[in-house]
């Protein structure tokens, strides 16, 4: 079956699909390419979502160390932050994200 039966959803609302009109539903999208280009190149999320409020801050791209993604939930401490502000300053990056805190 597609949907959940009666027994599966605990009692949390219906199984049966309903969407309220008028209505929307978030994109989701695919980009393929032979090569890595085209999947960082695309436009589609921007071409095919309008905004919800225009910003008043002027983003700036750049580089940035994360250390998250390499050690995930074993990074979130003082020390390997201030390794990867050491890093990102060795290698001349505009940006350190520190996540999860």
């Amino acid at each position: 079956e597609a949907f959940p039966l009666a027994e599966e959803n605990n009692g949390n609302g219906t199984v049966a699909p309903a969407f309220a009109l008028p209505g929307s539903t978030p994109w989701r999208t695919i980009t393929v390419g032979e090569t890595f280009k085209p999947i960082v190149e695309t436009t589609v999320i921007w071409d095919v979502v309008e905004p919800l409020y225009e910003t008043d801050h002027d983003y700036q791209l750049g580089r940035g160390t994360w250390s998250w993604i390499l050690w995930q939930v074993g990074s979130i401490n003082y020390d390997d932050q201030v390794r990867y502000v050491d890093l990102a300053a060795a290698m001349g990056y505009e940006y350190v994200l520190i996540d999860n805190w």
